[in-house]
């Protein structure tokens, strides 16, 4: 037994335990949400860096075990920053929380370390022995948790299954499911915001939509309303105030859903033009404002902490004041929603397959960038002191721009396909800056209008909630028997 244990007393690179048990440590809170390949890609990498850190401080001690020591301190402060800083923030302790505390107070702790193995004659042998146990044994402990919770039955995410039948003799026209962030429905346009969308709806309506008169959204969370979308059904595994956990997992219950089921079953190819990571295929609109994967478990490293919450406080600190800052900040929301847009517009007429093309464009989503003639509003992420007066009526312009964007989109969509295209256009919720307001009534009354080859809305109605849209729309168009759920707001 002791010669089996004698490695780990002579083993100074404890930190790659550390690190390993960092890792374990937060797969076991997000199992099966985190890719395998990036948890061996941070561990290599977190290894080669710790081995690099480890020989240089080597050369100023030249002692192992103390250096192993002094490794696997910077990777305690490192990795466990954020966890740390969440605990001093309780109670009496809290102003110790503070970066201009804490981030002194570990680098006088590593000097003094540097200093006092450079002057002490012991080899910490024991110490490094009872380190190398301690993570062993931690590890072991979340490799059991990891198995253990991978065997329990997971929690039902949709209320029940849905199966979808081939149809060999259906048409398959084009798809566009085209997604306006925080799209205001008739009745919040009328009621609150004075506004009279009729002739928009009108239009859509003379190009032969149907352009529901009620239709509500079931969550006001965009990504638990997509994933409920695509899913055709309610989500009862998700929370109403959204986290970086339902944020990753909506992602997996799009990718698993039956919609993906029905198109790959008939054919389809899949393009992502929007703001998540489906079908293996990365966004092309990212806002980072949660993390996910990866980032599930590294969010709160130091260098992540520091970038979110500093950069976050000097952004909003200096961006108002100075606007070529703010302008320079928020480059990608002016940039992608135009991005997506011309993905959207050059797609070839010619293809080999049918296509469905998920188009989610932050329109009329904040900041509200554009007033209704194309012009800028000024308006930038980073204003903060506008007044709930101000931001309606830029919110009504972006509005009215994006009308006028959406009756071109459109009308592109159905002359370069001969009319042989479906179209979904739609919003994922209500406007939900409102803080008088956040009831299902105001915040959950969105837009739907849906555009098919064929004419038939027979299967569409009025009041119609975005769970069951897939499932008239596949009834329409594929010829299935998918039962109407009860519409109904759950947040």
């Amino acid at each position: 037994m002791a010669s089996s244990l004698k490695p780990l007393k002579q083993f100074p690179f404890h930190f790659i335990f550390l690190l390993l048990f960092f890792l374990l440590n937060g797969y076991s809170q997000y199992i099966g949400l985190v890719p395998f390949s990036d948890l061996l890609i941070y561990f290599l990498t977190g290894t080669i860096v710790g081995l690099i850190i480890f020989f240089i401080v080597n050369r100023l001690i030249r002692a192992p075990y103390k250096t192993g020591i002094i490794t696997t301190v910077l990777f305690l402060f490192y990795l466990f920053y954020g966890s740390m800083k969440d605990t001093l923030k309780q109670g009496s302790l809290s102003p110790l929380s503070r970066y201009s505390i804490m981030l002194p107070v570990m680098l006088v702790i590593i000097t003094a370390l540097i200093i006092y193995f450079r002057r002490t004659g012991k080899d910490f042998r024991r110490l490094n022995f009872f380190i190398n146990i301690l993570l062993i044994i931690y590890c072991l402990v979340d490799v059991g948790t990891i198995i253990s919770k991978a065997g329990e039955p997971a929690a039902p995410i949709v209320n029940n299954s849905v199966n979808v039948t081939l149809c060999d003799t259906c048409a398959k026209p084009d798809i566009h499911l085209i997604i306006l962030d925080e799209y205001a429905g008739d009745s919040s346009l009328k009621d609150h915001f004075r506004y009279d969308n009729s002739w928009f709806m009108d239009s859509l309506r003379k190009h032969n939509f149907f352009v529901a008169a009620h239709p509500s959204s079931n969550y006001s969370s965009t990504p638990v309303s997509i994933a409920s979308l695509y899913s055709m059904d309610y989500l009862p595994a998700f929370h109403k105030k959204i986290t970086a956990e339902d944020y990753t997992r909506a992602e997996d219950v799009v990718n698993k859903s039956v919609v993906m089921q029905a198109l790959r079953m008939h054919g389809y190819a899949y393009l992502n033009h929007s703001v998540f990571d489906i079908a293996g295929q990365p966004g092309m609109f990212h806002t980072d404002l949660l993390p996910m994967r990866l980032k599930l478990i590294t969010a709160k490293t130091m260098w992540n902490s520091v970038s979110k919450d500093l950069g976050w406080h000097l952004r909003v600190k200096l961006a108002p004041r100075m606007k070529w800052l703010a302008d320079m900040l928020q480059q990608d929301y002016k940039e992608g929603n135009q991005r997506l847009l011309g993905m959207t517009t050059s797609l070839p007429a010619a293809h080999d397959k049918p296509r469905f093309v998920y188009t989610h464009l932050l329109m009329p989503h904040w900041p509200y960038l554009i007033d209704s003639n194309g012009k800028s509003t000024g308006i930038n992420f980073y204003d903060r002191e506008l007044s709930g007066e101000v931001k309606e009526k830029a919110y009504v312009q972006y509005l009215a721009y994006t009308n006028r964007v959406m009756l071109q989109l459109t009308d592109s969509l159905i002359a370069r396909n001969n009319g042989n295209v479906a179209i979904i256009l739609m919003s994922d919720h209500g406007y939900r800056d409102n803080p008088a307001k956040q009831d299902c009534r105001w915040v959950n009354n969105n837009f739907l209008s849906v555009y098919l080859p064929s004419k038939n809305y027979d299967q569409f109605y009025d009041s119609i909630s975005n769970v069951n849209v897939f499932r008239s729309f596949f009834n329409s168009v594929f010829h299935q028997r998918f039962e109407r759920l009860p519409d109904k707001c759950i947040y």
